[in-house]
């Protein structure tokens, strides 16, 4: 018989296979070529000794992987020696876990142990068996592979061998060959395949070998598994889009892009503010899902709208969230998730600052009382602010209330009781205000009347405020003085307030101490402690002195999930005591979901009755109020209240005939239980019910009274409320009250003998309620309306309201308010009885737009357009230009300006858009110098900003334009061509984003990015001579055909400029002891570049490119073991090695986190270096030019790496800017 074997030798990287007869031989694509064991020896040594030097095969070209094959040492040996024998003896290697080359004894190889099939008895058939049956591959890297032929038959065969592989896969093994075999002959079939860049991941492919003969079609299959790689990104167009009252919609452009070999299902997600609309997305339908293919990107387009369905009010409140104005993107599978946010900011063309002109007159004018059928009253209110120089305010209102118009009552009118006036001064630290309501005095000592409060701000932790003041309708005088002073953490205060009245010969004073001071982090404590002393005449006694001691107490705790405060005050005035009170607070939050809420008030006050001479000189009233609720929220919008309610109310009375005491008490504890949805973010429903007992005790010291206690049959009240954006609606029903039984003891006690049933009161309530802007916002209008239902008495309460206010121009502003109260019960005689009143106000308001002595306020009109002729004036005929964000921000005064009045004069930071005539207003701005800043909003194509979209503005006088032209540029247009290598290892190449710089002679410099397309149009301002360049953001595999241009528009207005770069082509190094390279131009070519041949000793001119694949198994067998770095791989810390001086870019600061190759997907090589604080330094790119690297670096910074920086370098050692001869940077 005679064996065809196949030696598969795999040490370090390179892989020989031979196939012999009778001998040992090396099957080299050559004709009676063989290889001696010596050689197979010598290519072994030589491939592990260029393991090391093999770099990653995937992120360098072919070219730079150096495969060490002596082919000069080919010689037609077939028999080999002992030595041979020997190495070979001690060189088994693995070519699979379960099988292995053995060298016998006697000096040949056993190859049966690699097939599992060699031991199984076959007869009459073709065995064809790959031998690797199962793998998995990356398909980045070629795959390799042998099929074995066995003929098992009595008789030789001849056929042709076929090979099919799945679509998109390149065979790279000849097709069709005529295989002839004797009986019992095999046949050794290389086969490689270099598989389609985008083979869907986490499957299994199916490689067939078919040989068909004559009569009969054998065939064989390997299976390959390529592995799930999952890499999915999500990105939106912009970040921030602005709103106009004439442009309310946009486009918004999600793109989604899967750069995985895997199908990915992606869901979106939408969280959408309340002031805008996106089509489609709604509270019920917010999310979509998107099915993405490997390696393909999709683009979703969502149109986004303003919400102009919202009150002027609503849009106010929500504009002061940016949330409220923005659109969260949420894009994500089982194990990721990304997030984009989106700003919709809406500006206007027009901005008032009427708070800021602060007017020094102002009149308003109210007439009351109207169609009520009273006599009509007047309220005239006259107000202002003075901003004096020196930064000296002062601010006045004169209030003239319930001014009569009929002649008795302007006869009867008293002015010391119906006018009001107030004046406030303010300057640096000090505050005074004055007036005929001031409320002079503390703690319990002091009258409200004509006088002054007068406050100082020592320093950061010091204060010290006065005042005095005399009683408006008395001759009674009271004053006070205070201080507090902070030190650390601890707050320290105390004060002294006298008062007298010579009329009834009263005199007080109070003294009070007070702190405030944290314990142990945890903790917080306050009192204030006050001395009350009062001597007075009495109507039973003379000169008695009496004084007493107010409190007031706070302390607090928290921690963590658990909060409790609690508060007690002692009320004191002219030494009476009038009431306590004590508040307790706590709350514990068990889960995210459930929250513990404590409450408690207590509020006791006393009433005076010395002067009927009684052993007890004061009564009290007792009210208490207690609450543990439990609060729980759902994650369906749903959140629940329930918990005890406890309420009670005791009062002593004094019965005037008999001077006997009683005492009242009431309990009513209760149950409750709410229940809220939320159905979006402006609709929402509730419902409540409540259910208790009432209590009742009657207790006098009249011993002809006897005591009462009595308990009803129960309390219930149940409601709902429904919540809009514009109306409010509420809806209630009560049964029983404490108020029914007072009414039964009322009763009671007015006819002791008679026995009177108590009677349980039902009531429906109705409470409508509507808010809205009105008149595109010059007005608004609200409605409010209350109506109750008694049974069984059948008394019907009603009450309407409406508010109505009207902004007009000039500053006049108009309101209308009408209130109507209307009420009817059942009588037994005369049946049902109603009561009627109206009252209707009229109210108008007038600011006068009167200059501040400190600082002008004057009006800014800014017109863009576009300067048809260039004379930089707007011609009638030259067409505005709208959608332009413009900006204000306020610089250093002028020499004509007081620079203190310009600084303490507030300025309103606006952002406004030109409308669709061009224009911008901003009405009330102070007067200054402003920088004044252009973003156009949209395409602008040829123009640009002759004067520069930044520009000072100096405001000095009213009506002051500024023209600002727009005129068309002069263009360069053309594109950023990449012509790729046929067999490139460089993956995806982007040509969008890359910075085109044009600079003239003066080093003004413009530049333009590329689309996605590699399109750019740059424009220059003036028609000069300009140098062009490109940036190589492609890395040294790429190199630009011409990367510098100079170009002179010359009465040109475009020029087009095409920039070519182009790959390197991927090149295989034979000998690793001279730089020579073989090109692959085509793997189907015969022909060997001269120099390959120089370079190679005993070069066959006649070798062609299959022989010389077999020499080069190395490359095609060993992918699996040079694949490119993972994006989760760390990358590995190096040296500069290169020579002179080099620019790079540092991508960010000294790191102590080592970063992986996914970190930095936009570059194809990154360098770490050790730091100089023991962290990490990241580089990218390398340049002898600082121009050059000065536009690299724009680009890395616009790739969002804001602290990217130029690093020199000088053989391999970090110097200095200055150092590498670069000045002024």
């Amino acid at each position: 018989m005679k064996y065809i074997f196949v030696v598969f030798l795999v040490i370090g990287n390179l892989t020989v296979f031979a196939q012999t007869t009778d001998s040992l031989s090396l099957d080299l694509g050559l004709p009676d070529d063989t290889l001696s064991f010596q050689d197979v020896n010598e290519l072994s040594d030589t491939s592990r000794s260029s393991k090391d030097t093999i770099s990653d095969f995937t992120n360098k070209s072919l070219a730079e992987e150096q495969v060490s094959s002596n082919l000069d040492s080919i010689n037609n040996s077939n028999n080999p020696d002992s030595s041979d024998v020997e190495t070979i003896k001690n060189e088994s290697v693995n070519l699979d876990s379960d099988s292995r080359l053995e060298v016998l004894p006697d000096g040949t190889i056993n190859g049966n142990n690699y097939f599992t099939t060699i031991n199984t008895t076959f007869s009459d058939t073709v065995l064809m068996e790959f031998i690797k049956t199962n793998v998995t591959q990356s398909p980045d890297s070629l795959y390799f592979n042998v099929l074995k032929i066995v003929n098992y038959k009595s008789k030789s065969i001849s056929g042709e061998l076929t090979f099919t592989a799945p679509t998109g896969w390149n065979i790279i093994s000849a097709q069709g060959n005529i295989i002839n075999l004797d009986s019992s002959d095999s046949a050794f079939i290389p086969i490689r395949l270099a598989i389609d860049n985008e083979v869907v991941g986490a499957f299994t492919y199916m490689l067939n070998a078919t040989f068909k003969t004559d009569d009969e079609i054998f065939s064989g299959n390997a299976y390959i598994t390529i592995p799930g790689k999952r890499y999915w990104d999500m990105g939106v167009d912009k970040s921030i889009v602005v709103f106009n009252q004439y442009y309310d919609n946009e486009d918004l452009q999600i793109k989604i892009s899967n750069k995985g070999n895997t199908t990915e299902t992606i869901k979106l997600e939408y969280k959408v503010g309340a002031l805008l609309l996106v089509e489609g997305v709604d509270e019920f339908s917010s999310s979509s899902y998107i099915t993405l293919q490997n390696n393909k990107d999709t683009l979703v387009k969502v149109r986004v709208k303003f919400n102009n369905s919202l009150s002027y009010d609503e849009q106010q409140q929500l504009s002061q969230n940016w949330k409220e104005s923005s659109v969260e993107i949420i894009a994500s599978t089982f194990d990721k998730k990304i997030k984009k946010s989106i700003w919709f900011k809406k500006l206007k063309s027009s901005y008032v600052a009427q708070e800021l002109s602060a007017s020094p007159l102002n009149v308003s004018v109210t007439l009351s009382d109207l169609l009520s059928g009273q006599n009509i009253r007047l309220n005239t209110q006259v107000f202002g602010a003075i901003l004096f120089p020196e930064d000296h305010n002062f601010s006045y209102s004169v209030n003239l209330m319930g001014f009569g118009l009929e002649s008795n009552l302007i006869k009867d009118f008293d002015f010391n009781r119906r006018l009001r006036y107030t004046f406030i001064y303010q300057h640096d630290k000090l505050l005074i205000r004055a007036g005929n309501n001031i409320a002079g005095g503390g703690y319990g000592v002091g009258y409200t009347g004509y006088g002054f409060i007068a406050k100082y701000k020592i320093d950061k932790t010091s204060n010290l405020s006065l005042g005095a003041t005399r009683a408006n309708s008395y001759n009674a005088y009271s004053g006070f003085v205070r201080y507090s002073k902070k030190i650390f953490k601890i707050g320290l205060r105390t004060g002294l307030s006298v008062a007298t009245n010579p009329s009834s010969n009263q005199n007080a004073y109070s003294a009070s101490v007070g702190a405030s001071f944290p314990l142990l982090k945890l903790n917080s404590f306050s009192f204030d402690v006050y001395k009350l002393s009062t001597s007075l005449s009495t109507f039973f006694e003379n000169d008695t002195l009496s004084s007493g001691f107010g409190y007031n107490l706070g302390y607090s705790f928290h921690y963590k999930k658990f909060n409790f405060a609690v508060n007690y005050r002692d009320y004191m005035k002219f030494a009476r005591k009038i009431g306590q009170q004590i508040v307790a607070r706590s709350g514990y939050q068990f889960k995210n979901n459930l929250k513990l809420i404590f409450q408690f008030d207590r509020r006791k006050s006393f009433y005076d009755i010395s002067k009927y001479n009684l052993d007890t000189k004061s009564l009290y009233s007792i009210n208490d109020f207690g609450r543990i609720t439990f609060n729980i929220h759902t994650n369906n919008s749903i959140s629940y209240g329930i918990g005890p309610q406890y309420a009670s109310y005791i009062r002593q009375s004094l019965e005037n005939s008999t001077l006997f005491i009683s005492t009242t008490k009431t309990y009513n504890p209760k149950i409750y239980l709410s229940v809220n949805k939320s159905i979006s973010k402006r609709k929402s429903i509730s419902v409540y019910l409540t259910t208790g007992l009432s209590y009742i005790n009657y207790n006098t010291e009249d011993p002809s009274i006897a005591a009462i206690s009595m308990k009803n049959k129960g309390t219930y009240s149940f409601g709902s409320t429904y919540n809009t954006k514009y109306w409010r609606l509420t809806v209630g029903y009560n049964m029983g009250s404490v108020t029914d039984m007072w009414s039964y003891l009322n009763y009671h006690m007015m006819f002791p003998n008679y026995d009177i049933e108590s009677v349980m009161t039902e009531s429906i309530v109705l409470r409508p309620y509507y808010e809205r802007a009105i008149f595109n916002n010059k007005g608004r209008t609200q409605f409010m309306a209350n109506y109750t239902y008694y049974m069984p008495s059948g008394r019907e309460n009603l009450t309407l309201s409406s508010v109505n206010y009207f902004f007009l121009n000039n500053g006049w502003s108009a309101s209308i308010n009408a209130n109507m109260y209307m009420g009817s019960v059942v009588d037994k005689e005369y049946g049902r009885i109603t009561t009627k009143n109206i009252n209707v106000q009229l109210g108008v308001k007038k600011s006068f737009d009167i200059q501040q002595p400190r600082l002008k306020f004057y009006d800014l009109n800014i017109i863009c357009f576009n300067d048809l002729n260039g004379n930089k004036i707007k011609d009638e005929n030259e067409p505005p230009l709208p959608n332009i964000q413009i900006s204000f921000e306020r610089l250093t005064v002028s020499d004509d300006m007081d620079e203190q009045n310009v600084l303490k004069t507030n300025f309103a930071l606006v952002e406004l858009v030109t409308s669709p005539d061009g224009e911008t207003f901003y009405g009330n701005i102070p007067q200054g110098r402003y920088k004044v800043q252009f973003f156009p909003l949209f395409n602008m194509h040829d123009l640009y900003n002759v004067n520069g979209n930044e520009q000072t503005v100096v405001i000095l006088s009213d009506n002051t334009t500024l023209f600002v032209p727009y005129a068309e540029t002069y263009k360069l247009k053309g594109r950023v061509i990449v012509e790729r290598d046929e067999f490139s290892s460089e993956g995806n190449v982007l040509i969008e984003g890359i910075r085109v710089t044009a600079t003239n002679s003066i080093g003004e410099s413009y530049s333009a990015l590329t689309d996605k397309n590699g399109d750019y149009v740059l424009s220059v301002p003036q028609a000069q001579t300009y140098v062009v360049k490109v940036n190589n953001v492609f890395g040294e595999q790429f190199m630009c055909e011409k990367d510098e241009y100079s170009v002179h528009f010359n009465g040109i207005k475009v020029i087009k400029l095409d920039f070519k770069f182009i790959e390197k082509k991927r090149k295989v190094n034979f000998n690793s002891n001279i730089d020579q390279f073989y090109i692959f131009k085509s793997l189907s070519t015969s022909q060997v570049p001269s120099d390959i041949k120089k370079g190679v000793k005993n070069f066959d001119a006649d070798i062609d490119t299959s022989a010389v694949l077999n020499y080069v198994d190395v490359i095609l067998d060993t992918q699996n073991k040079l694949n490119k770095p993972k994006a989760s791989d760390v990358i590995p810390i190096s040296k500069i090695e290169e020579e002179g001086i080099v620019f790079k870019v540092q991508l960010f600061s000294e790191s102590s986190v080592k970063k992986t190759y996914g970190d930095f997907k936009s570059f194809p090589k990154v360098t770490c270096i050790d730091g100089e604080t023991g962290g990490f330094i990241y580089l990218v790119g390398s340049y002898t030019n600082y121009e050059q690297v000065k536009n690299f670096l724009q680009d890395v910074q616009d790739l969002g790496f804001g602290e990217a920086k130029i690093v020199p370098f000088k053989d391999s050692l970090k110097i200095s800017l200055q150092e590498a001869g670069v000045e002024n940077e």
